[in-house]
């Protein structure tokens, strides 16, 4: 990926473009961006990322914690079993404001989250997530195409409309 940063980090990113990094292997998270501590990201464009591998969680960004604010998270994805979060994967909370997250997916066993996946509570206000996929063969579990969140989650003023979850 980009960018590699510690947990305990609290890693700020703005008016940037992180476009066109991989990451290969189980486990090789933020296929963009890797911040095992907090993320914060403003007016920035996360796109064309991946990951391949299983347990290799999000193809744009893998946090523990984000802060996303009028953004733009497209087309990124993973390829991997239990490879979560095309667009965004966050290990806690994801705080998402005035952001278009879009045309991201996920393909592979149990993996969820096709545009965002979210493990801690979290709120989404005034954004569009829009044309996400999950694609999860010989599975049921392709959930959350546009978004899963995995704890309680607030949803304010926002589009969610065009994601798919395929089996």
């Amino acid at each position: 990926g980009a960018l590699t940063a510690a947990d305990g980090v609290t890693v700020t990113i703005s008016d940037s473009q992180v476009s066109g990094n991989s990451t290969t292997g189980a486990g090789a998270d933020g296929g963009g961006l890797n911040v095992e501590g907090d993320l914060i990201i403003s007016d920035s464009i996360i796109s064309g990322n991946s990951t391949l591998g299983s347990f290799s969680d999000g193809g744009g960004i893998f946090a523990g914690a984000i802060t996303i604010t009028g953004s733009s998270v497209v087309g990124n994805s993973t390829d991997g079993s239990y490879a979560n979060g095309g667009g965004i994967a966050s290990a806690g909370a994801v705080d998402a404001t005035g952001n278009f997250i879009g045309l991201n997916q996920t393909v592979g066993f149990r993996s969820p989250g096709g545009g965002l996946f979210a493990g801690g509570v979290s709120t989404l206000t005034n954004s569009t997530i829009y044309g996400n996929l999950t694609f999860s063969p010989f599975s049921p579990f392709s959930d959350g195409a546009g978004a899963y969140l995995g704890d309680a989650g607030t949803l304010i003023n926002n589009a969610i409309t065009g994601n798919a979850a395929l089996q």
